[in-house]
């Protein structure tokens, strides 16, 4: 079985990965670790999480993320194109 390139991901994996860059310095692995935090301190701040409470703190941030990313998509999209035909 040979290994899939990145190009030859689905494009959701490709973002997926995007967003917990290794480096960090992403725009959108900011906004991850803000909302991690953010989550974490209405449960009294991310050193008093158990793992399990940490892991659904983190799947909440990803989903947050990636949903703000289809709203700014959505915001962008050109609506004056004609989905369906007019005639029948």
């Amino acid at each position: 079985m040979t290994k899939k390139k990145s190009g030859d991901l689905p494009a959701a994996l490709i973002d997926a990965h995007s967003i917990l860059a290794i480096d960090g310095r992403r725009l959108t692995a900011k906004r991850f670790r803000e909302l991690v935090a953010a989550f974490a301190q209405d449960l009294g701040g991310e050193a008093t999480l158990t793992s399990a409470e940490a892991a659904p703190i983190r799947q909440a941030a990803v989903v947050t993320v990636f949903s703000h990313q289809v709203q700014i998509e959505a915001a962008s999209f050109d609506f004056s194109y004609p989905l369906a035909s007019s005639s029948r």
